[in-house]
């Protein structure tokens, strides 16, 4: 039972901070400010603020913001600005659907969420914006919960074991304190012993029948 509440804490973790994430790039790509600069011959003067101000405020490991080139329009390591993407799974969201996934680009491993950005005029797609958060953090927080879950389950099992151990002293004052081999030697020893009245009383009758 407790393997089985960890491995459930631990998906409800990774399923929570995943929707986090996702929520977190949804506000980013309604921003307006957000979506003209991507229109603008600057745009990542605008776009790294917006960014890490987010970052910070979220916990979050990056927000990042790209074009439909999937070119980096902000980044937390500033010299990787105005390069390419590292080569994850980002077709569906270049195709304007909304995508979380476990992967590993230039930063170390995380769970990444990604969701497009439209031209509030046009509807057009005109970027999008991941953000992720450290698979060692999310790692931290479960081994967190999972210690209060264990903890929960050690003070369980005492109190089960303090049960058990009354229920078993309760039992044994039923039994006059004998233990199982003990009663089962009374047992065999009172069979025997009406075994042999019975057949006491048989040799008496047959006795009895030939005198």
């Amino acid at each position: 039972v407790g393997v089985m509440v960890y491995d459930n804490v631990s998906d409800y973790i990774e399923s929570s901070i995943g929707r986090r994430a996702m929520a977190i790039a949804k506000v980013v790509a309604a921003v307006p400010s957000v979506q003209q600069s991507l229109r603008s011959p600057d745009p990542t003067s605008t776009l790294q603020p917006i960014a890490e101000r987010w970052r910070l405020a979220t916990g979050a490991a990056f927000v990042i913001i790209s074009n439909m080139d999937a070119v980096r329009l902000t980044y937390p390591v500033p010299e990787m600005i105005g390069t390419p993407m590292a080569d994850l799974p980002r077709g569906p969201v270049l195709q304007g659907e909304d995508i979380i996934y476990v992967g590993q680009g230039k930063l170390a491993p995380s769970l990444r969420a990604n969701t497009p950005i439209f031209d509030a005029a046009t509807g057009v797609q005109i970027g999008f914006v991941s953000v992720g958060f450290y698979l060692d953090d999310i790692e931290l927080l479960t081994d967190a919960a999972g210690g209060r879950v264990m903890l929960a389950i050690v003070v369980a099992m005492l109190f089960c074991l303090a049960a058990a151990a009354l229920l078993a002293n309760q039992v044994r004052k039923e039994l006059f304190d004998l233990e199982p081999f003990e009663i089962a030697t009374i047992l065999n020893e009172r069979t025997a012993t009406l075994e042999a009245i019975h057949e006491g009383n048989v040799i008496e009758g047959i006795v009895k029948n030939i005198t």
